[in-house]
């Protein structure tokens, strides 16, 4: 997955600016940026590194929630569609399928993913059978374990909209009357 920081950074090495300030003045923008960035309050989802993934999009929380919903909607079966592959004999295809799962993994956050699947594409590429079947084995359970977290955000925002849509609901005559309660206050005093 591209690193916007460790892009920027080479740039800043490899093309040099007319003068040394320039350098200075467009990277201090930058952490500005990255710093604004993390004060962004974004769930914490198990098995997805949200301040790498977030980085990756340019800060845009709601893009990195897309990204995340359609990962999830997307790559359910990916494991069992490579494993398939593989044991039909369709290698290429399944080193294909782990590839793109890969990037997408590395993409989102989900970092323990990412390197499983880099090994597993490696082997499937090494025609390692004996280690692709360990490695597809420890990808299921990672990718179960990133698809559950996303399932349970989902949920959770799914109430907190219900709960908000709720409150906009509410009759007017379930709110306090303050005419009615002043008298009242004033008497306790």
């Amino acid at each position: 997955p591209l690193d916007p920081e460790e892009l920027f950074m080479a740039l800043v090495k490899w093309i040099k600016p007319v003068e040394q300030t320039i350098r200075k003045k467009a990277f201090s923008r930058h952490l500005k940026r990255l710093d604004t960035r993390e004060n962004v309050l974004l769930p914490d989802i198990p098995g997805i590194d949200m301040v790498s993934a977030l980085s990756r999009v340019g800060g845009n929380s709601e893009t990195l929630i897309h990204l995340i919903r359609k990962f999830a909607s997307r790559h359910e079966t990916a494991i069992d569609e490579i494993e398939l592959l593989l044991n039909s004999g369709e290698t290429q295809k399944a080193r294909e399928s782990v590839h793109a799962l890969k990037g997408v993994a590395g993409n989102i956050g989900a970092v323990e993913l990412h390197k499983i699947t880099l090994k597993l594409e490696h082997a499937i590429q090494d025609e390692k059978n004996k280690a692709w079947k360990k490695l597809i084995e420890l990808a299921r359970s990672k990718l179960t374990q990133v698809l559950g977290s996303i399932r349970e955000f989902n949920r959770i925002k799914e109430e907190e909209e219900t709960k908000a849509s709720s409150i906009d609901e509410l009759d007017e005559s379930e709110f306090l009357d303050m005419a009615e309660i002043t008298p009242v206050l004033s008497k306790i005093r």
